[in-house]
C-alpha cells in the first residue's frame, strides 16, 4: 500500500468508522445528526434504513475513491461531521431529507434491493418530504425566515447553504431522469440562492456572521476552549467557510457543464469569485484536522493541480466555460462574427486552444513525475523505510484514472472549441469544409480521445468514476466520426473504425448506468456507422443518412436550440 493510500486509510479509520460492536446491530448505533428528522421518517421507514441511507451517501469506490452513488456531488461535506456520534454537524431537515432521497435512488441496501416497489415507495415519500420542507425562493426573508425553525438557534448561515445543496440534490437526480429539462428549475434555484447568500464572497468577521453562525456552537465544539471560539469567529479557516467555498466552486463547475448541456448562457461568472479562495485538498478536508492548510490561491484557474474534483475537473470546466461563452458570443445576431472581426475571434479561439494545450502539458508532466516517483520508491524501498508524509504525491490508483479522464476530455474540448455543436448542422456542412484544416483537426482529436478511453476500460471498469458527466462528452466526441461515414465515400481509415468501436463500448457502459435518450440515439447511430465503415451495409443509399438525421435532429445546439432538452 502506498503512502497516500495509508494516509487515506488512517483518516478513514480514525474519523469515519463507528465502533465494531455497533456496526451490525441497528438498535445499538445511531447518528444523532438525523435526530431532528427521525420523527418524520418513522412514518414510512425504520430508523435502520435511515441510517443506512445516510451511510450510503458517503460511500466511495475503493479503486479510485469516487462516490458509489453516481448522483452524489463531489466532496462538499466532511463525512465524519455527519457520521460522528459526538457533536455532529448542525444540519437542516431539508438537507438531510434530500441526502436520504438521493441515496435511495440506487443505494445497495438489502431492504430496497430486494423490492423495486419498496424502493419506489421510499423514494416517493422522501421526495414529498423534501419538497414540503423546501420554501420557495420568493418567500425568503432573511430576517425572519421560517426555515430557521428547522435548526436550533445559531444555525442561520448554514441553513441557507443546506437549502442550496438540497436544490442541487434535486437537480442532480432530475438531470439524469426522463425529465432532464425540468432539472433546469432546480439548477437555477441553486445558482440564484448561491449568489443571494454571497457564496462567491469570502466569509469575514464583518460580513455579519457571529459565533452563532458556526457549524458548531461554542458549547458543542469538538474543542471547547477560547482558541476554538476565536477560530470560528475569524471566519476564514472554519468548516463553514470551507463548505461555502466548496459549494460555490461545485456550482461554478456544474454551471459550465449544464450550460453546454442545455446550450444556455453561463449563470455564474468568473469575475464574481475572483477573490474567493480555492478549496483545500480532499485529504486535508476529510481528515477533520483543526488546522487547515494555507491558502491555495484565489479565483478560477485553468490548470490541473492534483487528482481531487476541484483540482482537475473544476479547471476543465473553467476552460469549457470559456468555450461556451466564446461560441455563444460568436453566434450573437448583431455582435457576432463579421468581416471586420474575423481576426479578433480567431485570436480568442487561439488563446483558449493554448490554455487547453497548457492543461494537457501539465497532465503529462504530472504523469511523468508520478512514474519517476514510483520508480524511486521501488528502488529505495529495499534499503530504507520512508515516512508516510515523505511519500511521493501521486501513487494511488486514482491518479492513473484522473490522468486518463483528463486526457480524454482535452481532445473533446478541442472539438467543442470548433463550434460545430449541432448534429444536423454538422452533417449538413458544405463540402468545402470537409477539406479544411478544421475538419481534419476534429477527426484527429476524436481519434486521439479514443486512446485514453481504451485505457479507462482497464483502469476504471464500468466507467464508474464520473458517469454523471461523461455521457454528453461521449456524444460530442462521436459526431466527427458520424460526419466521416456520412460524407467521406472512399475507404475509411482503420483508426476511425477503431475509435468508433471504442465509443460504442463506452456508450454501452454509460447507458447501463444512465439510460439517457441522447446516448441511446448516438449509440444506435454509431453502430450503423461502424457497419457502413466496414462495408457490411450498402453505402450508396440515402436511407442510412436519413436515419442518422432523424435520430439526432431533436438534439439542437442551434442559436434557438436547448441542447439535449428534447
Amino acid at each position: 500500500m502506498s503512502g497516500r493510500e495509508r494516509q487515506i486509510s488512517d483518516v478513514s479509520t480514525r474519523t469515519h468508522e463507528r465502533p465494531l460492536a455497533t456496526r451490525h446491530t441497528s438498535q445499538e448505533f445511531h447518528y444523532p445528526v438525523l435526530n431532528p428528522l427521525l420523527p418524520m421518517l418513522r412514518e414510512f421507514m425504520p430508523d435502520a434504513l435511515s441510517y443506512s441511507l445516510l451511510e450510503a451517501y458517503f460511500e466511495l469506490w475503493s479503486l479510485h475513491g469516487a462516490p458509489k452513488n453516481l448522483f452524489v456531488p463531489c466532496s462538499v461535506f466532511q463525512k465524519h461531521s455527519f457520521l460522528t456520534q459526538i457533536n455532529p454537524r448542525r444540519t437542516s431537515k431539508v438537507l438531510l431529507a434530500s441526502m436520504l432521497w438521493l441515496s435511495a435512488q440506487n443505494a445497495d441496501i438489502p431492504l430496497l434491493s430486494s423490492s423495486s416497489g419498496k424502493r419506489k415507495y421510499i423514494r416517493r415519500k422522501l421526495l414529498q418530504l423534501v419538497t414540503n420542507l423546501l420554501k420557495p425562493l420568493s418567500e425568503m426573508a432573511f430576517s425572519g425566515y421560517e426555515g430557521l425553525n428547522d435548526v436550533s438557534p445559531g444555525g442561520t448561515s448554514s441553513q441557507y447553504l443546506d437549502e442550496c445543496m438540497a436544490y442541487v440534490h434535486l437537480a442532480m437526480v432530475t438531470s439524469a431522469s426522463a425529465f432532464t429539462r425540468a432539472s433546469l428549475r432546480w439548477w437555477n434555484m441553486a445558482f440564484s440562492l448561491a449568489r443571494e447568500i454571497d457564496l462567491h464572497q469570502p466569509l469575514l468577521d464583518h460580513d455579519g456572521y457571529g459565533p452563532e453562525d458556526a457549524i458548531y456552537s461554542a458549547q458543542e465544539s469538538p474543542i471547547n476552549d477560547t482558541r476554538n471560539v476565536a477560530r470560528e469567529l475569524s471566519g476564514k479557516k472554519t468548516p463553514l467557510a470551507e463548505e461555502r467555498k466548496r459549494v460555490w466552486y461545485f456550482l461554478y463547475s456544474m454551471d459550465r457543464h449544464i450550460s453546454f448541456f442545455f446550450n444556455k448562457p453561463l449563470s455564474l461568472l468568473d469575475s464574481e469569485c475572483s477573490s474567493l479562495e480555492r478549496p483545500i485538498s480532499e485529504l486535508s478536508w476529510q481528515s477533520g484536522e483543526e488546522q487547515f492548510e494555507d491558502t491555495v490561491g484565489h479565483g478560477p484557474w485553468y490548470y490541473c493541480t492534483g487528482t481531487d474534483f476541484f483540482q482537475f475537473f473544476t479547471p476543465l470546466m473553467a476552460l469549457l466555460g470559456e468555450t461556451v461563452y466564446f461560441t455563444l458570443a460568436q453566434n450573437h445576431p448583431r455582435f457576432g462574427i463579421s468581416v471586420h472581426t474575423t481576426n479578433d475571434w480567431s485570436n480568442w479561439r487561439s488563446a483558449i486552444r493554448e490554455k487547453l494545450d497548457d492543461y494537457k502539458n501539465g497532465i503529462s508532466t504530472m504523469r511523468d513525475s508520478a512514474e519517476r516517483s514510483q520508480r524511486a520508491e521501488s528502488d529505495g524501498s529495499q534499503t530504507t523505510d520512508r515516512s508516510p508524509m515523505q511519500e511521493p504525491r501521486y501513487q494511488d490508483p486514482r491518479s492513473a484514472v484522473v490522468f486518463a479522464y483528463a486526457e480524454f476530455l482535452i481532445p473533446v474540448f478541442h472539438i467543442i472549441l470548433e463550434g460545430k455543436w449541432d448534429p444536423l448542422t454538422l452533417l449538413n456542412q458544405q463540402d468545402n469544409w470537409l477539406g479544411s484544416t478544421g475538419f481534419k483537426n476534429v477527426v484527429k482529436h476524436a481519434i486521439e480521445a479514443a486512446t485514453p478511453m481504451r485505457e479507462l476500460f482497464d483502469l476504471d471498469p464500468g466507467l464508474r468514476f464520473m458517469p454523471f458527466y461523461l455521457g454528453i462528452y461521449l456524444f460530442h466526441v462521436s459526431l466527427p466520426l458520424i460526419l466521416v461515414v456520412d460524407r467521406v465515400k472512399q475507404k475509411i481509415n482503420d483508426r476511425v473504425i477503431t475509435a468508433c468501436d471504442t465509443f460504442i463500448r463506452a456508450h454501452e457502459i454509460c447507458i447501463s448506468q444512465i439510460p439517457s435518450e441522447y446516448s441511446i440515439a448516438m449509440l444506435t447511430v454509431l453502430r450503423a456507422a461502424k457497419m457502413e465503415m466496414q462495408g457490411r451495409v450498402p453505402c450508396d443509399t440515402q436511407e442510412n443518412a436519413l436515419q442518422r438525421r432523424r435520430l439526432l435532429q431533436k438534439f439542437d445546439w442551434t442559436s434557438e436550440g436547448r441542447g439535449v432538452a428534447a
